[in-house]
């Protein structure tokens, strides 16, 4: 029989364990990932004083990149390859939209890999919400089955997921997003939206992302800025109301979640500039900021969309 510790001494065990066992719930292992967006980020942006620099692109560095490949910028393909080698591909997410799968095969061959990779398709805008009424278009079993088959038709046989975009988690969207979760060729559900607190209440972002986790699943929210000039608009202070509108569903302690801050050419919003500025290197720094970011990078654990890699 074991002799028992004397009471100095157990004290000293259990907190010596209580401090182990919150090391490994703040473990960076298990906190969100940051993705950059780099489809719109052109010459003009990476000018300083009429000299190129794209030395620049380091303070938006993350955990990884967002990526269409070239052609949404006009950047060449060489330049662009070293824009991605700066910011660093530990993960890599490709997205394309209609029917083709022309971006995957791009940024394939500019990176090596794809670990994500985001299709889609809508139509029929409902005016109110800014929601496909038909919102089944982006999330069927045909068109997921369909992509995977033009991407083995590619000769990309390995890839057996892809993630499915979604607007939103109420109304004609549950259905349709509750099959994608179930559909073993879905790997993850990515959410885009404009940072907005009350937004992701009211769309309830935080109960599709604990949905998706519990599914197995990766969860993505691309951060794009407001598409229109608003007075007094601030990226950097929308994103901290996001991330805070996050943490109430207690999601961003997942290596499963990314959150992909963006920048579609909107009017005010800059790519760079000081913490608290109007730009994107502002909204990345916000989330560096949180106490959940996995500062670590994108490791195995991120457990991209299955065997979504060639």
């Amino acid at each position: 029989m074991a002799t028992p510790l004397p009471p100095g001494k157990l004290f000293r065990r259990i907190i010596a364990a209580a401090f182990v066992f919150a090391g490994l719930l703040l473990s960076p292992a298990q906190a969100f990932l940051i993705l950059t967006d780099v489809n719109t980020l052109d010459r003009k942006a990476l000018t300083v004083d009429g000299v190129y620099t794209p030395a620049l692109v380091q303070s938006l560095q993350g955990n990884g990149l967002y990526t269409l490949g070239a052609g949404n910028t006009d950047l060449k393909p060489d330049e662009l390859k070293q824009i991605y080698q700066i910011i660093g591909t530990p993960f890599v997410m490709a997205e394309d939209g209609d029917f083709t799968v022309g971006n995957y095969l791009a940024v394939h061959s500019l990176t090596g890999r794809v670990d994500a990779y985001v299709s889609y398709y809508e139509q029929g805008w409902d005016a109110q919400f800014h929601i496909p009424k038909e919102a089944t278009t982006t999330l069927s079993p045909a068109r997921v089955s369909w992509v995977l088959d033009q991407l083995h038709r590619a000769g990309f046989n390995q890839v057996s997921q892809i993630t499915v975009l979604t607007r939103a988690y109420m109304g004609d969207w549950v259905a349709p997003v509750d099959a994608a979760l179930g559909n073993d060729q879905v790997g993850g559900i990515l959410v885009e939206m404009n940072p907005h607190g009350e937004r992701v209440r009211a769309w309830n972002i935080g109960e599709l992302a604990k949905k998706t986790l519990q599914a197995g699943k990766n969860f993505y929210l691309l951060l794009p800025p407001a598409p229109d000039k608003t007075p007094g608009y601030n990226y950097s202070k929308q994103m901290e109301d996001e991330v805070n509108a996050l943490r109430e569903s207690d999601t961003l302690r997942s290596d499963h979640v990314f959150l992909v801050p963006a920048i579609y050419g909107t009017q005010g919003t800059t790519w760079f500039g000081p913490d608290g500025s109007n730009s994107i290197q502002a909204g990345i720094s916000i989330l560096k900021q949180q106490p959940e970011w996995n500062k670590e990078g994108a490791g195995a654990s991120a457990a991209p969309d299955a065997t979504n890699k060639p």
